[in-house]
C-alpha cells in the first residue's frame, strides 16, 4: 500500500523572506519603514522631558528595580535604597485628544515606549504600595507612612518579606533586584509636587503616578 510521503520542512530561505535592497529616492520614508524590521527599546525621559509627561496617559507595563542611593536611617546607619525603572507606553492619540493633551508641545508621540526611573517617596512608594495590594510582594508590619526611609514601602527588595509574583535576580555584588510585569494605566500621567527644605534650599520636586 501506498504512504504518504511526509511533508519536506521549509528551509530557512522560505521561512524568511528577503528585504529588497535599497535605492535612494526610490522609496518614501514612511513605505521604507513599514517594510523595516524595528529595534525595541524606550527613550529615557528625565528631568523636563519628564516633566512633559505631566497630565500625559500611559500604562506602565514592567517594572525593573535597581540599586539606588544610600541614606541615613534613624539608627544612624547607612543603607542602601533602591529605585524603580517604569517601561510605560503613552496612550493613543484619541486618548490625548480626549485629555487635551497639547500634542504639539509633547517631546514623544502617541504610543511611544518611555522609560523612567524613581526611588522617591512618590513613584516608588506608589508602586510598592501597588505590588503589595496586589499580592505580587510580601512585606514586613511597620508604617505606610513618614519621612523618606520609615515607610515600610520605602523598603529595599532585600527587605521584603517575599516574592509572590515577579522574578527575583541577585547581582555579583548580592544586590537583590526585582522584575514584574504589570498592567497599571496612570490616566493623569504624571504629577509633579515642588518644594525646599533645609538640604534643599533651592528647591527639588517629587513625582507621582496620577
Amino acid at each position: 500500500m501506498a504512504t504518504k510521503a511526509a511533508a519536506k520542512a521549509p528551509t530557512t530561505e522560505e521561512l524568511v523572506a528577503p528585504f529588497q535592497p535599497y535605492v535612494p529616492g526610490m522609496e518614501s520614508w514612511a513605505d521604507l519603514r513599514a517594510s523595516a524590521d524595528q529595534v525595541q527599546g524606550s527613550d529615557l525621559a528625565k528631568d523636563e522631558l519628564l516633566d512633559a509627561l505631566v497630565g500625559v496617559p500611559f500604562l506602565i507595563y514592567r517594572l525593573v528595580t535597581r540599586p539606588g542611593i544610600v541614606r541615613r536611617i534613624k539608627t544612624g546607619e547607612n543603607k542602601q535604597f533602591d529605585y524603580v525603572s517604569c517601561e510605560v507606553v503613552l496612550c493613543d492619540e484619541a486618548e490625548m485628544k480626549r485629555r487635551r493633551v497639547d500634542l504639539s508641545m509633547l517631546p514623544f508621540a502617541p504610543g511611544d515606549q518611555v522609560v523612567f526611573n524613581d526611588g522617591s517617596t512618590g513613584v516608588w512608594r506608589q508602586i510598592v504600595a501597588y505590588l503589595h495590594a496586589r499580592g505580587f510582594i510580601s512585606l514586613p508590619d511597620g508604617p505606610t507612612e513618614g519621612p523618606s526611609g520609615e515607610s515600610i514601602y520605602d523598603l529595599p527588595v532585600a527587605d521584603w518579606t517575599d516574592i509572590n509574583i515577579g522574578k527575583l535576580n541577585v547581582g555579583d555584588d548580592g544586590h537583590a533586584s526585582y522584575t514584574a510585569d504589570i498592567r497599571l494605566f496612570c490616566p493623569r500621567g504624571l504629577r509633579v509636587s515642588e518644594y525646599s527644605n533645609e538640604f534643599n534650599p533651592d528647591g527639588s520636586k517629587t513625582r507621582y503616578l496620577g
